[in-house]
Protein backbone atom coordinates (compact mmCIF):
# COMPACT_ATOMS: atom_id res chain seq x y z
CA UNK A 1 0.00 0.00 0.00
CA UNK A 2 2.82 2.25 0.89
CA UNK A 3 4.36 1.34 -2.44
CA UNK A 4 1.04 1.69 -4.10
CA UNK A 5 0.27 5.61 -2.68
CA UNK A 6 3.54 6.49 -4.16
CA UNK A 7 2.27 6.69 -7.80
CA UNK A 8 0.39 9.37 -9.28
CA UNK A 9 -1.04 8.17 -12.56
CA UNK A 10 -1.01 10.94 -15.27
CA UNK A 11 -1.46 9.01 -18.73
CA UNK A 12 -4.08 5.79 -19.60
CA UNK A 13 -0.76 4.11 -19.52
CA UNK A 14 0.43 4.41 -15.90
CA UNK A 15 -3.60 4.38 -14.69
CA UNK A 16 -3.52 0.61 -16.23
CA UNK A 17 -0.19 -0.50 -14.21
CA UNK A 18 -1.90 1.30 -11.07
CA UNK A 19 -5.25 -0.64 -11.42
CA UNK A 20 -2.67 -4.25 -11.37
CA UNK A 21 -1.54 -3.01 -8.23
CA UNK A 22 -4.53 -2.38 -6.80
CA UNK A 23 -5.67 -6.02 -7.81
CA UNK A 24 -2.74 -7.47 -6.21
CA UNK A 25 -3.42 -5.63 -3.08
CA UNK A 26 -7.33 -7.11 -3.20
CA UNK A 27 -6.23 -10.76 -3.42
CA UNK A 28 -4.27 -10.13 -0.40
CA UNK A 29 -6.85 -9.05 1.42
CA UNK A 30 -9.48 -11.95 1.07
CA UNK A 31 -7.05 -14.31 2.87
CA UNK A 32 -7.19 -11.38 6.47
CA UNK A 33 -9.27 -13.51 9.21
CA UNK A 34 -10.13 -10.52 11.07
CA UNK A 35 -13.63 -9.62 9.71
CA UNK A 36 -12.99 -5.69 10.77
CA UNK A 37 -9.85 -5.39 9.46
CA UNK A 38 -10.83 -7.30 6.68
CA UNK A 39 -13.58 -4.66 6.32
CA UNK A 40 -11.69 -1.50 6.51
CA UNK A 41 -9.87 -2.46 3.75
CA UNK A 42 -12.31 -3.45 1.74
CA UNK A 43 -13.69 -0.03 2.09
CA UNK A 44 -10.09 1.66 1.25
CA UNK A 45 -9.86 -0.69 -1.94
CA UNK A 46 -13.75 0.24 -2.71
CA UNK A 47 -12.28 4.32 -2.09
CA UNK A 48 -9.32 3.92 -4.26
CA UNK A 49 -11.01 1.69 -6.95
CA UNK A 50 -14.04 4.63 -7.24
CA UNK A 51 -10.69 7.71 -7.36
CA UNK A 52 -9.09 5.53 -10.90
CA UNK A 53 -12.18 5.20 -12.64
CA UNK A 54 -13.07 8.92 -12.16
CA UNK A 55 -9.15 9.85 -13.13
CA UNK A 56 -9.56 7.83 -16.23
CA UNK A 57 -13.08 9.34 -17.37
CA UNK A 58 -11.03 12.80 -16.59
CA UNK A 59 -7.75 11.77 -18.90
CA UNK A 60 -10.25 10.53 -21.16
CA UNK A 61 -12.37 13.64 -21.60
CA UNK A 62 -9.54 16.10 -21.60
CA UNK A 63 -7.73 14.27 -24.38
CA UNK A 64 -8.57 16.01 -27.12
CA UNK A 65 -7.85 19.42 -25.40
CA UNK A 66 -4.26 18.60 -24.70
CA UNK A 67 -3.66 17.19 -27.92
CA UNK A 68 -5.46 20.25 -29.61
CA UNK A 69 -3.13 22.23 -27.36
CA UNK A 70 0.16 19.84 -28.20
CA UNK A 71 -0.51 19.99 -31.92
CA UNK A 72 -1.10 23.86 -31.84
CA UNK A 73 2.03 24.81 -30.78
CA UNK A 74 3.42 23.47 -34.01
CA UNK A 75 0.81 25.32 -35.98
CA UNK A 76 -0.98 22.34 -36.55
CA UNK A 77 -5.02 22.12 -35.82
CA UNK A 78 -7.45 19.47 -34.77
CA UNK A 79 -10.90 18.66 -36.20
CA UNK A 80 -13.26 15.92 -35.79
CA UNK A 81 -14.82 14.34 -32.27
CA UNK A 82 -13.60 11.04 -30.40
CA UNK A 83 -13.00 7.94 -31.76
CA UNK A 84 -12.23 9.95 -35.21
CA UNK A 85 -9.85 13.09 -35.24
CA UNK A 86 -7.90 14.70 -38.00
CA UNK A 87 -5.03 17.12 -38.34
CA UNK A 88 -4.15 17.96 -41.75
CA UNK A 89 -2.82 14.83 -43.54
CA UNK A 90 -3.18 12.66 -40.67
CA UNK A 91 -6.65 10.80 -39.43
CA UNK A 92 -6.58 9.13 -35.99
CA UNK A 93 -8.25 6.42 -34.81
CA UNK A 94 -8.56 6.75 -30.66
CA UNK A 95 -9.52 3.67 -28.63
CA UNK A 96 -9.77 4.04 -24.88
CA UNK A 97 -10.32 0.34 -24.31
CA UNK A 98 -6.89 -1.24 -25.61
CA UNK A 99 -5.33 2.55 -24.78
CA UNK A 100 -4.27 2.54 -28.95
CA UNK A 101 -4.14 5.33 -31.09
CA UNK A 102 -3.83 4.61 -34.71
CA UNK A 103 -2.69 6.80 -37.34
CA UNK A 104 -3.64 6.94 -41.07
CA UNK A 105 -1.98 8.95 -43.90
CA UNK A 106 -5.68 10.29 -45.71
CA UNK A 107 -8.86 9.20 -45.28
CA UNK A 108 -7.76 6.58 -47.89
CA UNK A 109 -6.51 4.43 -44.31
CA UNK A 110 -2.98 4.29 -45.35
CA UNK A 111 -1.75 2.96 -41.73
CA UNK A 112 1.53 4.44 -40.24
CA UNK A 113 2.13 3.76 -36.69
CA UNK A 114 0.08 2.27 -34.07
CA UNK A 115 0.60 4.54 -30.28
CA UNK A 116 -0.19 4.73 -26.63
CA UNK A 117 -3.12 7.45 -26.25
CA UNK A 118 -0.45 9.62 -25.06
CA UNK A 119 -1.08 13.45 -26.60
CA UNK A 120 2.78 14.62 -26.66
CA UNK A 121 4.37 11.89 -28.39
CA UNK A 122 1.53 11.30 -30.56
CA UNK A 123 2.11 15.12 -31.87
CA UNK A 124 5.84 14.41 -31.66
CA UNK A 125 4.55 11.84 -34.25
CA UNK A 126 2.54 13.32 -36.60
CA UNK A 127 5.32 16.64 -36.63
CA UNK A 128 8.47 13.86 -37.09
CA UNK A 129 6.69 12.39 -39.79
CA UNK A 130 5.54 15.12 -41.59
CA UNK A 131 8.90 16.40 -41.86
CA UNK A 132 10.33 13.08 -42.88
CA UNK A 133 8.31 13.32 -45.64
CA UNK A 134 9.13 17.06 -46.45
CA UNK A 135 13.04 15.49 -46.49
CA UNK A 136 12.76 13.07 -49.31
CA UNK A 137 13.26 15.33 -52.09
CA UNK A 138 14.98 18.59 -50.82
CA UNK A 139 15.75 19.93 -54.57
CA UNK A 140 12.69 20.65 -56.10
CA UNK A 141 14.22 19.69 -59.79
CA UNK A 142 15.53 15.90 -58.39
CA UNK A 143 11.67 15.83 -57.97
CA UNK A 144 10.48 16.72 -61.11
CA UNK A 145 13.51 15.04 -62.91
CA UNK A 146 12.37 11.62 -61.21
CA UNK A 147 8.68 11.98 -62.31
CA UNK A 148 9.60 13.05 -65.90
CA UNK A 149 11.78 10.15 -66.28
CA UNK A 150 9.44 7.50 -64.29
CA UNK A 151 6.74 8.94 -66.43
CA UNK A 152 8.64 8.61 -70.06
CA UNK A 153 9.44 4.51 -68.99
CA UNK A 154 5.88 4.09 -67.94
CA UNK A 155 4.08 5.20 -71.06
CA UNK A 156 6.64 3.82 -73.15
CA UNK A 157 6.21 0.76 -72.06
CA UNK A 158 2.67 0.67 -71.98
CA UNK A 159 1.82 2.14 -75.38
CA UNK A 160 5.25 3.17 -76.95
CA UNK A 161 3.89 7.04 -77.14
CA UNK A 162 4.68 9.76 -74.94
CA UNK A 163 2.29 12.50 -73.18
CA UNK A 164 -0.38 9.65 -72.65
CA UNK A 165 -1.97 8.77 -69.22
CA UNK A 166 0.37 6.66 -67.28
CA UNK A 167 -1.24 4.36 -64.52
CA UNK A 168 -0.30 6.04 -61.08
CA UNK A 169 1.47 3.15 -59.03
CA UNK A 170 3.47 1.94 -62.04
CA UNK A 171 5.06 5.76 -62.21
CA UNK A 172 5.65 5.24 -58.64
CA UNK A 173 7.33 1.96 -58.88
CA UNK A 174 9.89 4.17 -61.23
CA UNK A 175 10.70 6.89 -59.28
CA UNK A 176 11.38 3.81 -56.27
CA UNK A 177 14.11 2.12 -58.57
CA UNK A 178 15.44 5.48 -59.70
CA UNK A 179 15.32 6.91 -56.22
CA UNK A 180 17.17 3.40 -54.55
CA UNK A 181 20.11 4.22 -57.74
CA UNK A 182 20.97 7.81 -56.99
CA UNK A 183 19.77 8.31 -53.36
CA UNK A 184 23.25 8.53 -51.31
CA UNK A 185 21.74 7.69 -48.10
CA UNK A 186 23.31 4.59 -46.08
CA UNK A 187 19.87 3.35 -45.49
CA UNK A 188 17.66 5.20 -47.31
CA UNK A 189 13.84 5.12 -46.49
CA UNK A 190 11.53 2.74 -48.81
CA UNK A 191 9.96 5.02 -51.36
CA UNK A 192 5.87 4.25 -51.58
CA UNK A 193 2.14 5.61 -51.63
CA UNK A 194 2.60 7.65 -48.84
CA UNK A 195 5.67 9.95 -49.93
CA UNK A 196 4.76 9.77 -53.59
CA UNK A 197 1.16 11.06 -52.51
CA UNK A 198 3.05 13.96 -50.29
CA UNK A 199 5.45 14.38 -53.42
CA UNK A 200 2.64 14.84 -56.47
CA UNK A 201 0.61 16.92 -53.49
CA UNK A 202 3.76 19.36 -52.85
CA UNK A 203 3.49 19.79 -56.74
CA UNK A 204 0.34 20.39 -56.95
CA UNK A 205 0.26 23.28 -54.33
CA UNK A 206 3.26 24.86 -55.59
CA UNK A 207 3.44 24.37 -59.47
CA UNK A 208 6.66 24.15 -61.30
CA UNK A 209 7.43 26.65 -64.32
CA UNK A 210 9.13 22.80 -66.29
CA UNK A 211 6.31 20.23 -66.08
CA UNK A 212 2.15 20.66 -65.87
CA UNK A 213 0.91 17.39 -64.19
CA UNK A 214 -2.81 16.32 -64.96
CA UNK A 215 -4.67 13.37 -62.70
CA UNK A 216 -7.38 11.25 -63.60
CA UNK A 217 -9.89 10.47 -60.42
CA UNK A 218 -10.44 6.87 -60.11
CA UNK A 219 -13.41 5.02 -61.07
CA UNK A 220 -15.40 2.71 -58.73
CA UNK A 221 -13.92 -0.09 -60.42
CA UNK A 222 -10.01 1.16 -59.84
CA UNK A 223 -11.00 2.37 -56.23
CA UNK A 224 -11.50 -1.45 -55.22
CA UNK A 225 -8.02 -2.57 -55.31
CA UNK A 226 -5.17 -0.42 -54.18
CA UNK A 227 -2.87 -1.05 -56.75
CA UNK A 228 -5.16 0.68 -58.77
CA UNK A 229 -5.61 4.28 -57.39
CA UNK A 230 -3.34 6.66 -55.06
CA UNK A 231 -4.64 9.48 -52.54
CA UNK A 232 -3.20 12.73 -52.84
CA UNK A 233 -4.32 15.49 -50.75
CA UNK A 234 -5.17 19.34 -52.32
CA UNK A 235 -4.31 20.73 -49.97
CA UNK A 236 -2.34 21.07 -46.12
CA UNK A 237 -5.82 20.82 -44.45
CA UNK A 238 -5.64 17.02 -45.85
CA UNK A 239 -8.99 17.59 -48.43
CA UNK A 240 -7.94 15.46 -51.32
CA UNK A 241 -9.42 12.79 -53.73
CA UNK A 242 -8.01 9.17 -55.01
CA UNK A 243 -6.81 9.03 -58.65
CA UNK A 244 -5.63 5.99 -60.77
CA UNK A 245 -3.86 7.91 -63.82
CA UNK A 246 -1.43 10.49 -64.29
CA UNK A 247 -0.20 12.66 -67.01
CA UNK A 248 3.16 14.87 -67.22
CA UNK A 249 3.33 17.97 -69.98
CA UNK A 250 6.53 19.77 -70.42
CA UNK A 251 5.73 23.43 -70.31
Amino acid sequence: MKTYSKKAPKTLASLRKTRKSLQRIEKMIVPIEEENIRKNFYNWFEKEKKNLDSLESRIQSTFPERLYNELYSYNLKLEGHIPNLKTGYYVLNINFNNNQCKIYYGPDKELIAKLKINAEQIANYIVQHKNDLEKSYESYDNLINHLEKAYSNVTQKFDKTLDKKAPIIEVMHEIAKEKAITDTQKKPPKYGRIQFSYDLSRLLRNPSDQIRIKLSTATRAQARSRKNYLWIPKNERGDGAIYSHIEVIKE
